[in-house]
């Protein structure tokens, strides 16, 4: 009859030589572990919490009011803690956007938390994230001179990306963009500082319009720019420009039959 090689045997008998020596204990260490952890769920005065450590840095939270929230939803030693608990009532926080909570023992919690951190307004709801994520949190006078876009409440990343972009852009040649919204109908309108309106239409063409625009702006000297009030460029192969006069009234000039206002022909 073949034999098994030696190491074949060896390595089938190895744990079995282990569960033989180990079964003996389980028992043991069953009546071991119910109690303490019977004792730890049922006796707070074991392993409490006896100290909250909150990290981060904050511009609009505030650490009392987050330590307050972490102590209001914890019940419990450190083992019977509800740490998803404790998450989910801090991410509650406008301002909040990702929570850690870890036990250090033997009795101290760490509450590690990111801010959100505004680069826009989107429209009356809130604030938007780099990544074009919508948190509606209460400003102040610093986030009140950010941006303000506005567009259909899924557009919210599509919008932001293409404020960046035009942003870029415009600000090469002098223009200062300030607001950018999107209709439901899928035309945009972008506001410059010093409140100039300026009207792209609608999105298949945008590239092309922005385009006209910046070649416009560049021939514009910067007082010019300044008194620039609006522009459309929802022409085939043109714009229309209106501009203030040096005296705060409107230029009322007649050009190309458009009263008070700059036609501009096509321009290569």
């Amino acid at each position: 009859m073949r034999k098994r090689p030696p190491s074949v045997a060896r390595t089938g008998a190895a744990p079995r030589r282990v569960q033989r020596r180990l079964w003996p204990w389980l028992p043991v260490a069953v009546l071991f572990l119910v109690p303490v952890f019977w004792l730890q769920r049922h006796m707070p005065s074991l392993w409490p919490i006896l100290n909250v450590e909150v990290r981060g840095e904050f511009q609009h939270l505030r650490v009392a009011r987050l330590r307050g929230l972490v102590e209001q939803h914890l019940r419990g030693n450190m083992l019977a803690a509800n740490l998803e608990e404790v998450s989910a009532a801090l991410l509650s926080e406008a301002w909040v956007e990702t929570v850690t909570v870890r036990r250090l023992w033997p009795n101290r919690l760490q509450v590690e938390l990111r801010e959100q951190r505004p680069v826009v307004r989107w429209g009356e709801e809130g604030f938007l994230n780099a990544r074009g994520e919508l948190f509606p949190a209460r400003g102040n006078a610093e986030t009140a001179r950010l941006p303000l876009l506005r567009g259909p409440p899924d557009a919210t990343r599509v919008v932001l990306s293409h404020y960046l972009a035009l942003r870029k852009g415009f600000a090469a040649t002098g223009l200062y963009l300030e607001n950018l919204e999107l209709s439901t109908r899928g035309a945009w309108v972008a506001g410059l500082r010093g409140g100039a309106r300026i009207y792209l239409g609608q999105t298949e063409q945008l590239a092309r319009r922005v385009r006209r625009l910046l070649r416009y702006a560049v021939t514009l000297s910067a007082e010019r720019k300044a008194l620039l009030r609006r522009v459309d460029l929802r022409y085939d192969g043109g714009l229309a420009a209106l501009h203030a006069a040096p005296e705060h009234s409107l230029d009322m000039r007649s050009v190309g039959g458009i009263a008070g206002e700059d036609a501009v022909g096509e321009i290569p």
